[in-house]
């Protein structure tokens, strides 16, 4: 609401291509409160056509772009949009970037910020923080975001949850979490490898982050039947919609895999590979048998990582 005015042009990720509600989905209030348009991947490579993305951009003439997704190369092609003259007015570059704060080092996450004139996350995923947000702007928009936070659409703060953002964004600062982030990428990509391997698909053939999608075609599965035949072996998962899904939303052909909790706990690439040989067996002999197998063998997996002090505590 601070920088596009109701009914101007938003442009996202579609949702069925890997984006978010918030991303102008026509069931969400950014879908009603603004006009939105959207991209999506090339299907031949599951990655996002930059080039394609400005040029609708161009078109569209969007007031802001929602980027997010797994993978995070190219970004910069989204930069140079030009003013949309008949307001005088540059378009924002938005990053949403709900989903992986807590899986980048320090670095990574500066050179990208630089470059947008708003980023926005949560508190409570990666980071281990308190249930929240956070809004990062430029200086320019920051007296109209605040305004729009209080009192546009916020009422009285919670204290005890701004403390707690506190300490999660101090824990961020220390060389312990830069390790944990540079380990939670390494353990979804040994994840990723290991379930290409045994030949699942992958959307956008890996991840750079510590989410990815799995294609389940190839196992003739659903993402419906998946995430119950995986929540009886002890796997929690969740069906999601891959790129031109052939299946309905209630149904899915693909199952969407997170670890953080895993990566917490002290897990390595050995464990996520030992986890994909679980998951690659379940799906492919989803007997009774088989099932607790996988659910006894999960269980030692679990027992064989350290228990790690949490620094909160």
């Amino acid at each position: 609401m601070a920088l596009v005015k109701p009914g101007e042009t938003i442009m996202g990720m579609s949702l069925p291509h890997g984006g978010h509600l918030s991303h102008g989905a026509a069931v969400n209030h950014s879908g009603v409160v603004w006009h939105a348009v959207h991209y999506g991947v090339d299907p031949a490579t599951g990655r996002i056509d930059h080039d394609l993305v400005r040029d609708q951009a161009r078109r569209d003439r969007a007031q802001a772009h929602h980027r997010g997704r797994q993978r995070l190369r190219a970004h910069h092609r989204l930069r140079g949009v030009p003013v949309d003259r008949r307001r005088g007015r540059q378009p924002i570059f938005w990053w949403t970037w709900p989903i992986s704060p807590g899986s980048w080092p320090a670095e990574c996450i500066r050179r990208r910020c630089r470059t947008r004139q708003v980023v926005t996350s949560t508190t409570h995923k990666t980071l281990r923080g308190p249930r929240g947000g956070l809004i990062l702007c430029a200086a320019e928009h920051a007296k109209a975001i605040d305004k729009s936070v209080f009192p546009g659409t916020q009422g009285g703060p919670l204290e005890h949850v701004i403390a707690a953002k506190a300490v999660s964004f101090g824990e961020a600062l220390t060389p312990d979490f830069q390790r944990y982030a540079k380990q939670v990428v390494a353990n979804a990509q040994a994840l990723a490898e290991e379930l290409i391997a045994r030949g699942l698909a992958i959307v956008s053939g890996g991840t750079d982050t510590h989410l990815m999608l799995v294609d389940l075609r190839p196992k003739n599965l659903t993402g419906k039947d998946a995430e119950k035949i995986l929540d009886r072996a002890g796997i929690t998962v969740n069906k999601n919609t891959i790129p031109d899904d052939p299946q309905s939303p209630f149904v899915t052909s693909g199952i969407r895999l997170r670890h953080t909790g895993a990566d917490h706990a002290g897990n390595g690439p050995g464990e996520m590979r030992k986890v994909a040989e679980l998951i690659d067996k379940v799906l492919t002999s989803p007997d009774d048998v088989t099932v607790a197998r996988v659910r006894r063998a999960g269980r030692r997996v679990d027992r064989r990582v350290p228990a790690v002090q949490d620094p909160a505590a």
